[in-house]
């Protein structure tokens, strides 16, 4: 199956308006995921992820779940990830 091609250039323009801190990081990220550029998100994420506090720590989880998603094109490391969290938590 051939990848699906679209136009990123409407990412690139509002990756401008989006610093790398914060809400604005996550908003970022976004935008480099939506547009393909997942070694440029993954740069941004782990870092977050590593340091999470309790407070981030979901976020954070959902964010590399995503990446995952987004690097592979299906769910199937990213549910392992998360799964392997849970066993950790003793759930």
């Amino acid at each position: 199956m051939s990848p699906i091609r679209i136009d990123t250039s409407v990412y690139d323009r509002a990756l401008l308006d989006f610093g790398e801190d914060g809400e604005e990081g996550r908003c970022r990220e976004n935008l480099l995921l939506m547009a393909g550029r997942t070694a440029e998100a993954r740069q941004l994420i782990e870092p977050r992820y590593r340091a999470a506090g309790e407070r981030g720590r979901a976020a954070a989880i959902e964010d590399m779940a995503r990446l995952m998603k987004a690097e592979d094109g299906n769910i199937a490391r990213a549910r392992r990830f998360v799964e392997s969290l849970r066993g950790e938590a003793g759930n």
